[in-house]
């Protein structure tokens, strides 16, 4: 079960729209969660689902968020319960559950949608020099590749007879996993700057990319759509 949602390749009519677009879309969502009223919060929740639908994206995907959300939910509701009472702290809780996981499928969308390198080019277009507009690719790229290190650091120190059942433990086995974690990362890091330099990375002030982005009509429905969606929904 992976922690951090990856791009899920699709041909659907929100896969094709361009970057900047998506990113409207999930500013929108993340505004609405901040500043709206709950019932404006619901129903931009809904909205959301609804795209998630259009996209075709795999409900399984969404099990970890969902786990991750139903233990803060629990946390709320507990601590509520003990400082502001039965009622107020059961609404309480519900309205800051139900913010969080607006704005968390908003954020797993936009990543499941949206191509990495589709990212750098928005960069690119905007005026962000390529060498820096690769940063978010990178680190979209990278993030699998330390949870597979640390899921193999966690099965090595099983092999070595560490147990992580208990609180105890887990306190016990924090630095025997965080060490060998940041050196690999060290490593990998050091691997990446040695192939992207022997490639001739940031040597031209200029560069083509395989794949390109466009602005098109579509999107621009879409943007103006999802931004007065938006701003009716937080002035309501």
């Amino acid at each position: 079960m992976e922690l951090f949602p990856q791009y899920h390749n699709g041909d659907s009519w929100i896969h094709r729209r361009d970057p900047r677009s998506k990113t409207v879309f999930f500013m929108a969502g993340v505004a609405v969660a901040l500043a709206g009223e709950p019932k404006s919060v619901t129903f931009m929740f809904l909205v959301l689902m609804v795209h998630g639908i259009m996209a075709r994206l795999p409900p399984a995907r969404y099990k970890t968020a969902a786990l991750v959300l139903s233990v803060t939910a629990v946390t709320l509701v507990v601590v509520q319960l003990i400082f502001n009472g039965v009622v107020t702290g059961l609404i309480m809780a519900g309205e800051a559950v139900l913010r969080l996981a607006c704005f968390m499928y908003a954020f797993m969308q936009l990543v499941q949608w949206t191509h990495p390198m589709d990212l750098a080019l928005m960069g690119v277009k905007m005026g962000v020099p390529y060498r820096f507009a690769m940063l978010p690719v990178l680190m979209v790229r990278f993030i699998p590749v330390m949870e597979r290190e640390l899921k193999g650091i966690f099965e090595s120190q099983y092999a070595r007879g560490e147990r992580f059942d208990s609180t105890r433990q887990k306190l016990r086995g924090f630095l025997p996993v965080l060490l060998p974690l940041v050196l690999r990362s060290l490593k990998c890091g050091q691997e990446i700057a040695l192939a992207m330099e022997t490639k001739g990375f940031g040597y031209a002030s200029r560069r083509t990319f395989l794949r390109d982005i466009s602005f098109t009509a579509a999107d621009g429905l879409w943007t103006a759509g999802m931004v007065c969606l938006s701003g009716l929904l937080i002035t309501y």
